[in-house]
Parts: structure tokens; C-alpha cells; sequence
């Protein structure tokens, strides 16, 4: 039988995680793990290293897959990127004092906000041949763009492939330094793979370019058990683009930058409730589990329909349960009033030892988790904590007031 403090090798908890941490900091709890990051990123850049890509392969892990900076100053340690996409993120990223190289990948900017990066010389994904017009009149060179390239050119931003003469035409002289693409959201290898071969394509159409971006999207698997198989096949994937890079006969100095943020994120996280109740509702075939979390905390699950894997555990830490087969049905609650307050949209299944006072953990939850933290029913933002390499625990967000919602309404 599992303790909460020994979790990391199922659940991606981190070793110095004893009960006691949670007891002081209380629930609900975001807990990261910082040897689970390092871990990701190693074993990206070793698939890439695999087949001779390493030098050739740059990570840009997008901001918003959880806007922490204390997590992206673990990034910046390693070497990563951030993509960002507008003002706000950027000026986050300054206020702590964060040095991470950086590339703005927005839908379409102002004058103003483009003008914001350009004074600070951050490169920009233009998207849209307005904001291409602009650049050009301010004589800017190192120009790159994002190009849709979906069968049906029907991505919500994105230069269109119909644009390519006006693109050239504004170019003039200029050379393009890099594109960049996007596959869409939770793309599996195959998609990916299709959407490799086509960015390769348009280096026939821009052949100055030095900078190839193949965007994020990577899938990654909330429902699968073994923690190797949860992950991106990075080492197809770079096997396949080392044999197009042949192909394609491609240059020597065009590089790729690839934008995981899931892949990086998801299991270096979870969230730990305090069950606060539990009853048989009459006539119905499951249980009901009370907890002191909501929705609102994590709206990932409940709005894109996920079912993160959880674990149950008693109140000295240890783990009430090894198989699912083995549990009740059950539904995990939220503790506001709102009628579709479940904190996972499906049944899990409990231990029938379960009371008041033991734990729920809930998996992968380190990619947009507590990030969209909704104010909607003013439940209080969590903490989060990080489990740091080297067996120390640091606050890296502080817990909600009770009157969070109010907070910034002036008196």
C-alpha cells in the first residue's frame, strides 16, 4: 500500500511530499512537481538528440498552458522558451523578473500592442496581412508569419495560402525568416505528422526562411494508466522529420521550433480535495462524494469533458485503494450550489472505506488546471505549491481571501 509521501511513481507526486505539508497549506491544492518538468523537457530533447536533431530543435512552451512564472522560470533554467500572445502575458513574465526567450504568436495586433513588441524587440508570428503591412511600412526585417494550412484554410487566424501573392508582393526584397503553423489542439502523431509534411512544402514557396515553428498541440493521454504512454511518441516523430529533412532536401541552417505545452505540463501536476461527506442518493446506482472543491477551480475537465484519473487517501497519507474494479461508483462533487458543481464529468469509483477527512487526488492537472480559475460562484483560488528538486516545498501562488471576488472593486 502506497503513502501520499512515496506517490511519485503512479502519480507523479513528488517523494518529500509528506502528509504534513498538506495538513499545514490545506485543501484544495494545486502541487507541482519540478523533477517531472525537467524530466519532459529531457525526454523531448533526447528523442531529438536521437536522431541528430538536438541542435537543430528549440522548445517554446506556450504561457497560457499554465501562466505561472514560477513554473516558466524552471523553463528559462532549462533552456526552453515561452509563447506568448499578448501585453498582459509579457508584462507578467517582466514583473517577475523572468529572462526566458520569448516569441509573441498572437491572432491579429493592434498598432499599439504591435508597436509594444517591436520596441522591445520580441519576434512576432504575424498573423494577419494587416499586421505584415505595418511591419513592412516600419522597414522591419526578420519577418515571420503564421500560415493556415488546413485542408479547408478555415483556422481562425492564420495568413491564407490564397494570400501568398500579396505576402510576396509586400515582402519585396525582404527575406521571411521563419514560419509558423498549428495543427490544432490534442493532435495525435498521425495529425502531426501530416501537418510536418505540409509546413516542409512551404519552403518551396519561401526558400530564405531559417526558422521552421511546427507549433504545439501534441496530445497527450488523461485516460491511459502507464505514465510513458500518457506522452507524445517524440521519437517518431523526429525519426520521420530527419527522413523528410532528406527528402526535402532541406538547408542546414533552418531550424525548428516546436511549442509542447501539455506534453511538458500535464503530469507535473495534480490537485488534492479533503472529502467533506458522503451519501447513496435513493435509487440511484452510485454514491455521491462531497469535497471541498468546485469546477471553478479546474473548468479544463468539466468543459472539455475529461476524466483525469484519481486516487483516494486516508488521513495519514496512505493510498485506500489499488483497482478500480475493486471501488463503488461515484460521483465527485463541488461545494457550491450549482447544480453541474461535479468536480470530474464521469463516474469514479471509490473505496468503500472512504470517510470524512481522507483525500482525493486528482492526475495531470499541471496543463490548465488552476490557470482557469473561474470567479464565477466566488470560490477562493487555491494554492499552489511547488515540489522543488532537492526535497523542498515553496508556495508559488497564494491561496484566495474569502473575499477574493471582491477584492478589486473600489470602495
Amino acid at each position: 500500500m502506497s503513502s501520499l509521501a512515496t506517490y511519485t511513481e503512479t502519480m507523479i507526486m513528488h517523494p518529500s511530499i509528506p502528509t504534513r505539508v498538506i495538513r499545514t497549506v490545506g485543501t484544495p491544492s494545486f502541487i507541482y512537481s519540478e523533477e517531472t518538468i525537467v524530466r519532459n523537457v529531457s525526454k523531448i530533447r533526447e528523442a531529438a538528440e536521437r536522431h541528430g536533431l538536438a541542435d537543430r530543435v528549440h522548445l517554446s512552451v506556450p504561457y497560457f498552458v499554465n501562466s505561472n512564472p514560477h513554473l516558466f522560470k524552471i523553463l528559462e533554467g532549462l533552456g526552453a522558451g515561452a509563447t506568448i500572445q499578448n501585453v498582459e502575458e509579457n508584462e507578467q513574465l517582466e514583473e517577475f523578473g523572468l529572462n526566458i526567450p520569448r516569441i509573441v504568436s498572437p491572432t491579429h495586433l493592434s498598432d499599439k500592442d504591435l508597436d509594444y513588441f517591436l520596441a522591445r524587440g520580441i519576434p512576432i508570428n504575424l498573423a494577419t496581412l494587416s499586421n505584415l503591412e505595418r511591419a513592412v511600412e516600419l522597414n522591419l526585417n526578420g519577418l515571420r508569419l503564421r500560415i493556415d494550412i488546413f485542408p479547408d484554410q478555415d483556422q481562425r487566424h492564420g495568413i491564407k495560402l490564397l494570400d501568398f501573392p500579396r505576402v510576396k508582393e509586400l515582402l519585396g526584397n525582404r527575406k521571411l525568416k521563419g514560419i509558423h503553423v498549428y495543427p490544432g489542439t490534442s493532435s495525435d502523431l498521425e495529425a502531426c505528422l501530416r501537418f510536418q509534411k505540409r509546413a516542409l512544402g512551404l519552403l518551396k514557396e519561401f526558400p530564405s526562411i531559417t526558422e521552421l515553428n511546427l507549433g504545439g498541440g501534441f496530445s497527450f493521454d488523461y485516460q491511459e494508466k502507464d505514465n510513458e504512454k500518457q506522452h507524445f511518441d517524440w521519437v517518431a516523430y523526429f525519426g520521420r522529420l530527419k527522413e523528410r529533412i532528406a527528402s526535402f532536401k532541406m538547408k542546414e541552417d533552418v531550424n525548428f521550433v516546436l511549442e509542447p505545452g501539455r506534453d511538458i505540463l500535464a503530469d507535473s501536476g495534480v490537485l488534492v480535495l479533503r472529502v467533506t461527506g458522503m451519501e447513496k442518493p435513493s435509487g440511484k446506482n452510485y454514491h455521491e462524494v462531497y469535497t471541498d472543491g468546485s469546477y471553478v477551480l479546474m473548468p479544463s475537465a468539466m468543459l472539455k469533458g475529461r476524466q483525469h484519473q484519481v486516487a483516494f487517501f486516508d488521513a495519514d497519507g496512505y493510498e485506500l485503494r489499488e483497482e478500480d474494479q475493486d471501488g463503488l461508483p461515484a460521483k465527485l462533487n463541488g461545494n457550491t450550489t450549482l447544480s453541474s458543481d461535479r468536480i470530474l464529468p464521469g463516474i469514479v469509483y471509490i473505496p468503500p472505506t472512504i470517510k470524512t477527512g481522507d483525500y482525493v487526488i486528482i492526475r495531470d492537472v499541471g496543463s490548465y488546471g488552476a490557470t482557469q480559475h473561474l470567479e464565477f460562484l466566488n470560490k477562493a483560488p487555491a494554492i499552489e505549491m511547488l515540489a522543488k528538486t532537492g526535497n523542498s516545498m515553496e508556495v508559488i501562488s497564494r491561496r484566495g481571501s474569502l473575499t477574493d471576488k471582491t477584492r478589486n472593486i473600489p470602495k
